[in-house]
């Protein structure tokens, strides 16, 4: 007798409504907190400290994540995370509500917000396999709309969160990332399952999955690719764009527009992901991917016009959208399950790895030389991981 797997798509909607929350909330923090601290102190140092703290905390965090999962089960540390992230935004729009902390005092309260962030996004995303066949959809196709819906917050936070800082402040703004977090705090304890932990993963030791993923022809070369890139990413749209938009005088609704932009083109490419997947290699997609990246960054040197900052941010969207779903796929789908958590943790920690240092360094640089300068040194080093991905990534799916 063969037992037959019940169908609901409850618990994929609902996930996929906390994610779109989620994401709005993210997206208009990129603008509310980076301007806030731009406006307090007018250095690219401190704005990349705050940026360096959170996502140092994150990488941490993430690291652990697989443990954590295993210990204490998916559905407790990922409620444990989306509340957290509660407290440390609404602690935020308070501190600023009552005066201007010092960035330092910014950064600690974010850190503290990312403490199980990573952890709390994998113990999510690491069901989508099983929430995905629950509701007889494909896998890819979920990772697609989920990051869809990141690009369509993209399209409208940052405009919102723009908006918001010229009409009333950047305190109110914030006001408005800490409800956005409640909501899907919310939504995320309606809706996620709590599946059973599988024995073998409350056994198994980070080493094993360490040397599953160094062996993986596949995952650990994206996984080194995508921290360069995501490094260099967040520099530009974290300290360089803002930087620059604010020593030109000009309002955070050019960052906005960037951004915007960018949201538009993720869209376009994650509309076309499942079709370029089924037609060219991996190492094609990704290289072609690089290449667009760095002639985003090439084109936004050329000036802050609002035509130009709408055509990089496009041409930097779509590859992006293009990316996430078929990558978010692989790490979901490739690794044994016993090691996916372990494997998406490591993995995930290894990615933003690079990124405080660079966000960092960066920030001290813009301090100093023309933002231009850096924005096309950005595009050659893109252009850099773009031949390292072709000559590195295997032609097939092995």
């Amino acid at each position: 007798m063969t037992m037959q797997v019940v169908k609901t798509r409850k618990p994929l909607f609902g996930l996929l409504v906390q994610s779109g929350l989620g994401r709005f909330a993210d997206r208009m923090a990129a603008i509310v907190y980076g301007w806030a601290i731009l406006q307090q102190t007018g250095s690219g140092f401190w704005a990349g400290v705050v940026i360096a703290a959170h996502v140092g905390v994150l990488v941490i965090g993430t690291l652990f994540a697989g443990r954590l999962i295993a210990r204490f089960g998916a559905r407790r540390v990922a409620l444990s995370g989306a509340w957290l992230s509660v407290l440390a935004t609404s602690l935020i729009a308070f501190l600023l509500l009552h005066g201007s902390p010092h960035p330092l005092v910014i950064a600690a309260v974010s850190a503290l917000g990312a403490c199980l962030e990573g952890p709390s996004n994998i113990a999510s995303e690491t069901n989508y396999p099983e929430i995905a066949r629950i509701a007889r959809w494909d896998l890819l196709r979920l990772n697609a709309l989920d990051d869809s819906l990141d690009h369509m917050a993209g399209l409208v936070a940052p405009a919102a969160g723009a908006s918001l800082i010229v009409a009333v402040g950047s305190a109110y703004g914030a006001v408005i990332i800490a409800v956005l977090c409640i909501a899907s705090a919310l939504t995320l304890t309606a809706a996620l399952p709590d599946f059973k932990r599988l024995p073998s993963a409350k056994a198994a030791s980070l080493g094993p999955v360490m040397q599953y993923l160094r062996s993986e022809p596949v995952l650990f070369p994206l996984t080194v690719l995508f921290s360069l890139v995501m490094a260099l990413l967040a520099s530009i749209q974290f300290v360089v764009l803002p930087l620059s938009v604010k020593l030109a005088g000009m309002e955070p609704t050019a960052v906005a527009t960037f951004l915007a932009a960018a949201a538009a083109g993720s869209l376009s490419g994650a509309a076309a992901a499942v079709t370029l997947q089924s037609r060219y290699p991996l190492r094609s997609i990704i290289a072609v991917a690089f290449v667009a990246l760095a002639a985003g960054s090439a084109l936004l040197a050329l000036g802050l016009e609002p035509i130009v900052l709408i055509a990089s941010g496009f041409i930097s969207g779509v590859p992006a959208g293009v990316v996430s779903p078929i990558a978010a796929t692989l790490y979901q789908d490739r690794p044994p399950k016993a090691l996916r958590a372990d494997v998406q943790a490591i993995s995930g920690a290894l990615i933003y790895v690079a990124m405080p240092v660079f966000v960092v360094a960066i920030g001290l640089l813009a301090d100093s030389l023309d933002p231009r300068s850096l924005l096309v040194a950005i595009a050659v080093l893109l252009m850099g991981v773009a031949g390292l991905a072709f000559v590195w990534l295997p032609p097939h799916h092995v």
